[in-house]
């Protein structure tokens, strides 16, 4: 992303193929410059689980 500084972007995968990737915590409420998109893809989910340092 570009024009925002200091922003975080976060991923979360469920059942190994839904991934919810943005910049909300999705465990709280976000501010109007943070958005989230849904993605039902197991490619990509497990593209993101394989470039993870976790």
């Amino acid at each position: 992303m570009t024009g925002y500084i200091g922003c975080e972007i976060r991923s979360n995968i469920i059942d190994q193929k839904i991934v919810w990737y943005g910049s909300i915590n999705l465990l709280s409420f976000g501010t109007a410059e943070e958005s989230m998109m849904r993605l039902v893809s197991a490619n990509i989910a497990y593209e993101l689980v394989k470039s993870s340092p976790f």
